[in-house]
């Protein structure tokens, strides 16, 4: 993940072009004579001259030769001397370790990032020193502290995670969310930084944006928020800012300004993203994208092809340049557009090739969660509990692993009522995690009651308002089989409750837009 010749060239200018007078003096003509401090100054002194010799020549390499010079840094700054040094000069030295250093994860490198830390003023020092505590905190599930150490790293040096995926942000920003003002900080950084990596500009546009925008409407801030969401085009999120009162200071604006012109709102997404797949051919993340649009406007046998057209060319490995990262999701889509139109041979095929997509680039879970929950749409309840078994509980994050508890609970509603039950009775208290997976476990076992109480439990929460808002509006395509049938009923029957009835007045409005959705909305 970090970049050691970029960073390294970002920081020899910086340092290099630091006061001359800021550095410790080097050369036995600069040195002070013997005072009180007798051979402790002198060995001070001494461990300076040495460190900055190996230093300066790795700084003004932009630190291409570290091989040579780490093995010498180590030592100074392990010698019981160290902490004796100027603090430019212990920070020179630890920076410069951390910069050679290969494994920003390993114990070292937290080590010597501790020590910096406790001595970083300037924000590339803070920068330099969180990130592999961030790293480390992230290895350790404490997505929170992680998310705190992000800010110095993007405020300081955001090129160390300008080659990380959108994914590999997500459990800090979801993490942030339980925190207003760290999820303020946090994403209005995110959005700011001038990203190289197109799927980081592509998320600081989009999704980054609806989040900071929700965040803006909790506190009130109409005049930020309508500048966060000037550059958002994506239909879904549109429609999630047209349902939720938080936004109505600013509905007027969008309305007069054809923001919710559904029809002209999807259209001029696919518009977009075609013209994006064109100019960036060797990027898959945007044909799945574009797939997903067309499918959202019904147009399933468009996304076929495109899809097809992209499939095709992966029997060349070096096709994409996001190809490892993207393949999975390329064949889902397939699969769900050949479910669209009622091919499920292609659609079951597209599913196994998704999967095995998926294991070669470390996600057991997404795909099998998705091929399961296919099974027992088509009545093979059953077929899907050895497909969510192969999932560990080390393969995903709580958020992930209540889809497939929620996977269970509808696949054994039809086959095993009492052992449904039970599996939902466990699962149910974790609803904060993840309240869409539970939302669709209850209406699989038609409990409504609960189902409602969720709903305004997620109505009612700054944090999982806006899919709930999202689960409530409708579109036009009637369900298919008995399945969906029942879905739809049971979801009908939720929404139809006076508390929750009141609970949507309150805090948002119903909603129909030309848009294909699943059985519970939009979610």
């Amino acid at each position: 993940m970090h970049n050691r010749v970029s960073a390294g060239l970002i920081l020899a200018g910086l340092l290099l072009a630091a006061p001359a007078a800021a550095a410790p003096a080097t050369g036995s003509h600069n040195r002070p004579p013997p005072s009180s401090r007798g051979d402790e100054a002198l060995s001070q002194i001494a461990l300076e001259d040495r460190a900055r010799q190996i230093v300066d020549p790795l700084i003004e390499g932009g630190f291409n030769n570290c091989a040579r010079a780490q093995a010498t840094l180590m030592s100074i700054a392990r010698s019981a001397d160290f902490d004796r040094m100027s603090p430019i000069a212990r920070r020179l030295t630890l920076i410069s370790l951390l910069i050679c250093h290969d494994d920003q994860t390993d114990k070292e490198a937290v080590w010597l990032a501790t020590k910096l830390d406790a001595i970083a003023e300037a924000p590339l020092d803070q920068a330099v020193a969180n990130y592999p505590l961030m790293l480390q905190d992230l290895r350790a599930d404490r997505d929170e502290t992680a998310a705190r150490r992000l800010l110095p790293v993007l405020d300081g040096l955001p090129e160390m995670v300008g080659d990380w995926e959108p994914g590999w942000f997500a459990p800090m920003v979801r993490a942030a969310d339980k925190d207003p003002a760290l999820e303020q900080a946090l994403l209005s950084r995110l959005i700011a930084v001038e990203w190289t990596n197109p799927s980081l500009r592509d998320m600081a546009r989009s999704d980054w944006r609806a989040l900071l925008a929700r965040n803006q409407a909790a506190a009130r801030k109409y005049a930020a928020l309508s500048d966060t969401l000037k550059p958002v085009t994506s239909p879904r999120i549109l429609v999630a800012v047209a349902v939720d009162r938080r936004f109505e200071p600013v509905w007027r604006e969008l309305q007069a300004d054809n923001r919710f012109d559904w029809a002209a709102v999807a259209e001029a997404e696919i518009a977009r993203l075609r013209k994006s797949a064109a100019d960036q051919p060797r990027r898959l993340e945007i044909v799945v994208e574009l797939m997903g649009a067309l499918r959202l406007i019904g147009r399933a046998e468009e996304a076929i092809k495109v899809g097809e057209a992209a499939r095709d060319r992966l029997t060349d490995p070096k096709a994409f340049d996001d190809q490892a990262d993207n393949a999975n999701w390329l064949h889902n889509e397939l699969a769900y557009a050949y479910s669209d139109v009622e091919r499920a041979a292609e659609a079951e095929a597209a599913f196994h090739a998704s999967i095995a997509a998926g294991d070669a680039q470390g996600d057991r879970i997404s795909q099998r969660v998705n091929w399961a929950a296919y099974l027992v749409r088509q009545g093979r309840g059953a077929e899907a509990l050895p497909v969510l078994d192969q999932i560990g509980d080390g393969d995903g994050s709580p958020y992930g692993l209540l889809w497939r508890e929620s996977g269970r609970v509808c696949a054994l509603a039809s086959n095993d009522r009492a052992k449904a039950d039970a599996l939902m009775d466990r699962i149910a208290p974790r609803w904060d995690d993840n309240p869409s997976a539970i939302g669709r476990a209850l209406l699989c076992l038609d409990r409504i009651d609960e189902a409602a109480d969720l709903l305004v439990k997620r109505l009612r929460s700054e944090r999982h308002r806006d899919t709930a808002l999202l689960a409530a509006v409708a579109g036009p395509r009637p369900p298919k089989g008995d399945y969906e049938t029942r879905m739809r009923q049971r979801r009908e029957a939720v929404l139809a409750k006076p508390e929750v009835i009141k609970a949507l007045d309150t805090y948002g409005r119903r909603l129909t837009v030309p848009y294909v959705g699943g059985y519970w909305g939009l979610e």
